[in-house]
């Protein structure tokens, strides 16, 4: 696989915050990024291309000011809130925190590390297009936040399911948590 960004604008303006905060130059400030955000602000980062490495540099050294969204992500109508923050922050786009939030909604009540969400059949109750949400879940798993693994169901048939991976159980409100561990 080759270098992709997930969202270059967030990584520009973290290593700016590196390199004003931590007195890095903005070489140092782009090697922190690049070692440290693998799989959140891009995937593939020892894959960069020269002429993109020095891009990146280059926006760190001039500290480039993008535009603000005209939305705001903070109208997101979110079950489990702290979702809400990825969002905001960048790192999830609307589509994949609503996606993950109806995950989690659909995993409520069972043990999450050990119960999973068919995909077919979440892809067919989706209030958006079936290739949306698709392409949503595969890059939740690619931001880390799921993993998606095919099972044998009760027909004995083949299924994939959606898992929360166990570091990020810690997005589900705490009121979702108490009823299973309880």
């Amino acid at each position: 696989m080759s270098f992709k960004w997930n969202n270059r604008k967030k990584a520009t303006e973290t290593a700016i915050k590196l390199k004003k905060e931590e007195g890095l130059s903005p070489e140092e400030a782009v090697k922190k990024v690049l070692a440290e955000y693998e799989g959140i602000y891009f995937v593939n980062g020892k894959d960069i291309s020269e002429v993109r490495y020095n891009n990146f540099i280059k926006r760190v050294e001039e500290e480039k000011q993008y535009k603000q969204p005209t939305t705001t992500s903070t109208n997101l109508d979110l079950k489990h809130k702290k979702l809400v923050e990825f969002v905001e922050n960048g790192v999830l786009t609307e589509l994949q925190a609503k996606v993950l939030d109806d995950v989690f909604k659909n995993l409520e009540g069972f043990k999450i590390e050990e119960s999973g969400v068919e995909i077919e059949s979440f892809v067919k109750e989706s209030q958006y297009k079936p290739l949306q949400v698709k392409i949503a879940l595969r890059n939740l798993e690619k931001k880390g936040f799921i993993f998606i693994k095919e099972l044998e169901g009760d027909s004995e048939e083949r299924s994939e399911y959606i898992f929360v991976q166990t570091s990020k159980q810690n997005l589900f409100n705490s009121k979702s948590l108490e009823k299973v561990t309880k």
